[in-house]
């Protein structure tokens, strides 16, 4: 399972903003670069830049049909367990990402958000599913705010997207890879994404 970033996306930020031209052969690109036999399945939220990800990887991998589906359970609403008081923090801190990237290494805000190692562990559990059933790979397609916490608990917090200490951030088309074999053990990568992304 690759869950990532959507590619480069319009300069706007809401539901229906679309993928820049350059987000677009983003995706294609990637989706050339995962060109094999086997036909891989989407998940993305309802937006329409993790949709035309999705599609995009899949129309450059050369895919026959799109199985995909919409679950917006992929945001970072999954960790946020008081919504007025996340607000507020960002609203303190003139941005969102700051908090949730100070929650996910150092537990500041913690009280806006769910438990940290329980929340993340859960939507492992979700993202990997059940591998028997499963399609050999599936890409789910959501949102940096969403991805930075998993991509720091995977990786032990060894992936340095700080943006409290100095201004980096999750790179489009970037986010972690879950790797389950026939015995149902697991491995877990960072996924590096574009050298773009600090929007």
């Amino acid at each position: 399972v690759f869950a990532i970033r959507h590619a480069e996306r319009d300069p706007s930020v809401t539901r229906e903003s679309p993928l820049s031209e350059d987000g677009e052969e983003q995706a294609l690109e990637v989706g050339r670069k995962l060109v094999g036999p086997d036909e891989f399945t989407y998940t993305h939220t309802d937006f329409v830049r993790t949709y035309k990800t999705c599609l995009n990887i899949a129309t450059g991998r050369g895919q026959a049909t799109f199985p995909n589906d919409t679950n917006d359970i992929f945001t970072e609403s999954w960790f946020i367990s008081n919504d007025s008081l996340y607000k507020e923090y960002s609203s303190q801190q003139n941005n969102s990402r700051v908090v949730i990237a100070s929650w996910s290494y150092n537990g500041e805000f913690a009280d806006a958000f769910y438990d940290y190692n329980e929340k993340n562990a859960e939507m492992v559990k979700m993202l990997a599913g059940d591998y028997a059933t499963a399609s050999r790979v599936r890409i789910v397609c959501s949102h940096d705010n969403f991805l930075v916490p998993l991509a720091v608990y995977l990786t032990n917090k060894a992936v340095d997207i700080k943006l409290f200490e100095r201004n980096v951030w999750l790179n489009y088309l970037a986010g972690v890879a879950i790797i389950t074999n026939d015995a149902g053990a697991q491995r877990f990568y960072a996924v590096k994404g574009l050298n773009s992304g600090v929007r």
